[in-house]
């Protein structure tokens, strides 16, 4: 945190490409990744495959 500013040295590495009002704004403005759909559809058989692996089974 510098000057009221978080995240001072991603703003100082990127402020040079990106507009002045996005650089210096203090408010959070996040985004959701659609996980859950990737969980349902992309990475469904990889998902089951790790669940249901040996590897995953603890060794008493």
């Amino acid at each position: 945190m510098r000057n009221g500013y978080i995240k001072s040295i991603i703003r100082d590495a990127v402020g040079k490409f990106m507009p002045e009002q996005v650089v210096h704004r203090k408010t959070k403005i996040g985004f959701n990744t659609p996980i859950v759909d990737w969980m349902k559809k992309e990475w469904k058989d990889i998902l089951l495959d790790t669940v249901h692996s040996q590897a995953l089974i603890p060794v008493h």
